[in-house]
């Protein structure tokens, strides 16, 4: 909340120690977050840690249950701001819940289990995924693909000319590490990437773009 917040494990900030985070090639990100865009009682994801329920408490988490803190910090720019959340009170007070929704595009830990480390995550691979389906048992996403000759401009990854899907239960959304904004590209390029996503750099893996 412009008041509170989730936090992005930041991909960014690992990578910033040994190479400059490229730019977006067709899309301003920095645009989304300036400051006068930003509105009393919004939520927002921040670059950061943040204590889950992994074997590792160190480990961050962008999806469950999340309590408004009675604290403050201020901020004299949005470089640490990532994204607008989506946020549903729960219905007990100062409580919300962030799960990946329909549409969104997140990066997902591969070769996923509870027992990763926070320490593990300088090299370890993740797939982007974009959701398209989210009920009360699963996740249902389609796998992406970086387009060749792009930084951060991803199409839907294809096998035997179908479209490759995954199936998360419910009781494994911790395998989604975080939501990556994204904007879908139309006319760019003359029309030759539509139906891809540009996707902001500074908040893809790194290992996507070293």
């Amino acid at each position: 909340m412009v008041g509170s917040n989730s936090s992005v494990p930041s991909a960014s900030a690992s990578a910033s120690k040994s190479f400059e985070i490229p730019e977006s090639e067709l899309y301003s990100f920095d645009a989304d977050k300036i400051k006068e865009k930003l509105r009393i009682g919004q939520m927002w994801a921040l670059y950061g840690d943040e204590d889950v329920e992994w074997s590792d408490p160190d480990m961050p988490t962008c999806c469950g249950k999340f309590d408004v803190r009675n604290s403050s910090q201020a901020y004299t720019s949005t470089d640490s701001f990532s994204h607008l959340l989506k946020a549903e009170p729960t219905g007990s007070k100062g409580e919300y819940t962030i799960v990946p929704r329909r549409g969104e595009i997140w990066a997902l830990y591969r070769n996923w289990t509870r027992d990763i480390k926070c320490s593990d995550l300088e090299n370890w691979e993740y797939d982007i995924v974009q959701v398209l389906e989210d009920n009360y048992f699963l996740f249902k996403v389609r796998v992406l693909d970086k387009v060749d000759g792009f930084n951060s401009v991803f199409k839907p990854q294809v096998k035997e000319r179908t479209n490759v899907t995954l199936e998360i239960p419910r009781v494994n959304q911790l395998r989604f590490s975080h939501q990556i904004p994204r904007f879908q590209l139309t006319n760019e390029r003359n029309g030759s990437l539509r139906g891809c996503w540009g996707l902001d750099p500074a908040a893809l893996p790194p290992h996507y773009y070293s």
